[in-house]
């Protein structure tokens, strides 16, 4: 069994060069593929129409990328766990693109909407994340709407 978590963007074009995951540039991913590395399996695709629309509803952004990650519940987890945090906090740095992550697709844990980055407030572990962050990013905590 997996967990799994999406990252939605309206990045259209590949995904910044710094993000790197261990050395793999996810911009090699063919879209509907699926990486396994130590502990997790990353796969890079399109939203489908009606998911796009849900997504721009309910928050605002226009879908153009998906990246899931799905980590093993039981062999490795902390390894995979690590490396996502690893990618995240990568994107949250260094793309300039809207985004939503959700949590086995329905809860959302971030949100970036015209520059400005929300955690949701109940989301201790990644709150906890993002205090680690260089000074200098802001970011707000609040009520964040789910699926």
């Amino acid at each position: 069994m997996a967990i799994e978590y999406t990252l939605l963007t309206s990045c259209e074009q590949e995904l910044p060069s710094d993000l790197l995951l261990d050395d793999v540039d996810l911009n090699q991913i063919e879209n509907g593929c699926f990486l396994r590395l130590e502990g997790i399996a990353i796969a890079k695709g399109i939203e489908s129409e009606l998911g796009r629309k849900l997504i721009e509803e309910v928050y605002g952004i226009l879908v153009r990328q998906i990246i899931v990650f799905r980590l093993d519940k039981f062999e490795l987890y902390d390894a995979g766990l690590d490396l996502m945090v690893k990618f995240v906090i990568s994107f949250v740095l260094n793309s300039k693109s809207d985004f939503v992550f959700l949590s086995n697709g329905e809860r959302a844990l971030m949100l970036k909407k015209n520059g400005q980055l929300a955690i949701n407030e109940n989301e201790v572990f990644w709150k906890k994340r993002m205090e680690e962050l260089p000074d200098g990013v802001c970011y707000t905590t609040e009520s964040l709407p789910s699926l």
